[in-house]
């Protein structure tokens, strides 16, 4: 038998992507708890590595509902890599590289915000000039700078955050999938375009859609453009989906708004 040694060896782009946020994650020295959604590779050694640099491993759902908080004001998703040296630039901070989330999922621990006063806090923020002066988005800057070394990081599954733009900036109908894939819970659709916009009709979307369709809301047309930023989207979601009349149209308006 004549074996064949492979010129190179290891893990493959996704989880090598995977594994490395993990560690990147351990080492900013903050005091943030750090979990994954089950073993992040399905490699002892690794994982048992991280374990030791205090990554903890959630199982199910149900680990996640029983998630203990020690003193956190709750547990969050880092946003994407692209917000986090943007966000430490802009707050004037470098400790939030690696530590800044987004704000559209979070798991709230309402006792600790009730005993730390969290809601006078926050709007004591919002009204220092020297701070607002750095914001950008208010409620998840803020929100930042008050869970700085105060939260539990969560894993991405629980807040996918994918942009319908995407369809027509990357024009892969397959792109959606290494977003949104069978570990998700919970889809967070960012951007103008939302799946509840009559121009989006995507595989992306009908995650969305389909429940839409069994609520008590399923009678109600989907919303249609109003004002000129959705004007803006809708033609040019309408050329990539060569609906080149509606998407003209829609130009016009645009334009002359």
């Amino acid at each position: 038998m004549k074996i064949i040694k492979a010129e190179s060896a290891g893990f493959c782009f996704g989880v090598k992507r995977a594994v490395d946020t993990v560690y990147k994650c351990t080492e900013t020295g903050t005091d943030e708890k750090i979990y994954t959604y089950g073993p992040i590779i399905h490699n002892e050694e690794v994982v048992k590595d991280m374990e030791k640099r205090g990554v903890r491993v959630i199982r199910s759902e149900e680990d996640l509902a029983a998630l203990k908080f020690d003193g956190e004001y709750g547990a969050v998703v880092v946003d994407v890599d692209s917000m986090q040296d943007k966000s430490a630039e802009r707050l004037h901070n470098p400790e939030f590289k690696g530590n800044y989330f987004n704000s559209g999922v979070m798991y709230i621990n309402l006792q600790q915000w009730l005993n730390s006063n969290l809601t006078k806090k926050f709007f004591e923020l919002l009204s220092d000039e020297s701070i607002v002066s750095r914001v950008k988005y208010p409620d998840q800057d803020i929100l930042n700078i008050m869970f700085l070394h105060h939260a539990v990081l969560l894993p991405r599954k629980y807040n996918s955050i994918y942009s319908l733009k995407s369809e027509f900036e990357i024009k892969n109908k397959n792109h959606y999938k290494s977003v949104i894939n069978e570990e998700t819970v919970f889809i967070h659709y960012t951007g103008v375009t939302k799946p509840w916009h009559e121009w989006a009709n995507y595989s992306s979307a009908q995650f969305f859609r389909t429940v839409y369709e069994k609520s008590p809301w399923k009678n109600q047309p989907y919303q249609v453009a109003k004002q000129k930023h959705e004007y803006r989207e809708e033609y040019k979601h309408l050329l990539y989906q060569n609906k080149i009349i509606p998407g003209l149209i829609a130009a016009i308006k645009y334009k002359t708004m």
